[in-house]
């Protein structure tokens, strides 16, 4: 159903405090807290005694003790305490997946510990970088994961569902070039000499026609970032012009709900605390667009599963990562019965 060995976001690092907060992931359940010296962990919600959800229990400590019968569990997943007894059973645990925070996200690992390697964490360094700010937020879906992603990955619908902030004619009907590779797919839509939309407007304060560009990079399992700039036609002097890295990290929820992060990084008005406010208001707009239009094709696929639908040539880079998809799935799950 899902892939698994790799990192996925679990939460953005400011929702994981002193207190349990569980959270679903690829169908598992999980606890997110945090220890009192601030490390950032991740438990499986389920008591190994009677199953009731940690999430039901107390933070004690660095602990958490089930609010059913008190078993304790460290930051390690093992239980350490059972009330009424000095001992307790080597097997009386709890898995702790492996979590690690970078660019303001915390990242889980979902498959097999023994392949947790930090270097795979997708980069979205604009979060962090100097000359860069952010905005962003967490938008629940009520879609399978692999909706929104096509969304992302063809962004011809910006003309008729975005037309208040980042849609144009000449979005659906100019055509990309799809770029794929062994395990990445780019999609590049180059428009020249046409009228700016208004969010770019405002970002950018444009009175003329500009060159746009959306170039569209996706990797595994289901990270999407997209680079989207503009410049006012006839120039090449990107001062002029604008630059923003929308990041997309997608996680699974469950086969038919998703937690969508979302951030719009930029390089230009950075002290503008306003602007920032504008931009987050307007992708929130955008991306709640979105949203109506996944969750409305999740609810007729799973009225009519065997409909069979129609691609277009601008689905290239759908069918490209799909088939990629495929292959990797198989590949782990070949991995697994060895």
């Amino acid at each position: 159903m899902f892939l698994r060995n790799y990192w996925y976001v679990c939460a953005w690092s400011h929702e994981i405090v002193r207190k349990i907060m569980p959270r679903r992931i690829l169908d598992e359940p999980i606890i997110l807290y945090r220890t009192e010296g601030g490390a950032a962990v991740a438990l499986a919600d389920m008591c190994c005694h009677r199953q009731l959800p940690l999430s039901f229990g107390t933070l004690v400590g660095d602990t958490v003790q089930c609010g059913y019968h008190g078993f304790t569990y460290d930051a390690s997943g093992q239980c350490v305490r059972i009330p009424g007894q000095s001992q307790v059973p080597a097997n009386a645990r709890v898995r702790r997946y492996p979590l690690v925070e970078r660019w303001g996200f915390a990242w889980v690992w979902m498959g097999d510990p023994a392949h947790a390697d930090e270097s795979k964490i997708p980069r979205a360094h604009w979060m962090s970088e100097p000359g860069w700010t952010a905005v962003g937020d967490l938008l629940p879906l009520a879609c399978r994961s692999d909706l929104i992603r096509d969304n992302l990955l063809d962004l011809s619908h910006v003309t008729f569902v975005h037309q208040a902030t980042i849609g144009t004619t000449m979005v659906a009907e100019t055509p990309v070039v799809t770029e794929p590779g062994e395990a990445s797919v780019r999609v590049v839509r180059a428009m020249k000499d046409i009228e700016p939309p208004p969010m770019f407007v405002r970002m950018g304060g444009f009175t003329g026609r500009v060159d746009r560009w959306q170039i569209i990079d996706w990797t595994p399992p289901a990270n999407i970032v997209i680079e989207a700039k503009a410049l006012p036609t006839g120039t090449n002097d990107w001062s002029k012009g604008v630059i923003t890295e929308v990041i997309n990290f997608i996680t699974p929820e469950t086969p038919h709900s998703c937690h969508y992060f979302w951030a719009q990084a930029r390089n230009f008005a950075t002290e503008n605390m306003g602007l920032s406010k504008v931009l987050h208001a307007d992708v929130t707009r955008t991306f709640l667009e979105d949203k109506d239009i996944v969750e409305a094709q999740e609810t007729r696929m799973r009225q009519f599963p065997d409909f069979e639908t129609v691609d277009a040539r601008f689905d290239s880079g759908v069918a490209h990562c799909r088939r990629i998809v495929k292959r990797l799935m198989a590949e782990e799950a070949a991995a697994r019965h060895a």
